[in-house]
């Protein structure tokens, strides 16, 4: 009886167990001419959660080639050093063999009087500005994640990006998706 039932549990096991479809992702990176030189060399990164599914550098000529394998959603991040983990957008998962994107570095966002509005939860309501340099005077800070910081100029909150920056650097942070964007 417990090899008849081993027996059925491996063909049920094994039945239900489908390979994941590995998809070839070829990307090209637009951006203006002032940023050209600094998008080479940046990260573009796959991410489900925190896992990294996948990973490969912009090459000179604004191109990446990543493989990877999904059977849910996962997120595209750039990265590198001095630009901060930033956000672009949620790829559903496919069953074609290669995909084609075009990612824009910088990324422009919409606005809803006023507030930008997040690119993964389509929301303007927990979006604040991220402002980098050497602050000189900060009023109040949360001791929480995301650390919710208010300047003492017009109370305005803010999220504290440190002091090095570039043109690419996320502007935006989603305090509901604990993203930079």
């Amino acid at each position: 009886m417990k090899t008849f039932t081993l027996i059925i549990l491996t063909i049920l096991t094994l039945g239900v167990a489908t390979p994941k479809k590995e998809t070839i992702f070829i990307g090209t990176v637009a951006t203006d001419t002032k940023n050209k030189d600094i998008i080479f060399g940046l990260y573009i990164e796959f991410r489900v959660d925190t896992l990294v599914i996948g990973r490969n550098i912009i090459q000179k000529d604004g191109t990446f080639k990543i493989s990877a394998t999904a059977d849910k959603e996962f997120d595209i991040y750039y990265r590198a050093i001095g630009v901060g983990n930033t956000y672009v957008q949620t790829i559903k998962p496919t069953d074609k063999d290669t995909v084609s994107l075009t990612l824009k570095v910088p990324k422009e966002y919409k606005k809803h009087f006023g507030k930008t509005i997040c690119p993964k939860c389509n929301k303007h309501d927990q979006t604040v500005p991220i402002i980098y340099g050497l602050k000189t005077i900060v009023i109040y800070t949360t001791d929480q994640p995301p650390y919710t910081t208010y300047d003492g100029y017009g109370m305005k909150e803010i999220y504290d990006g440190g002091c090095v920056t570039s043109d690419i650097n996320p502007k935006f942070f989603c305090k509901r998706d604990k993203i930079k964007f």
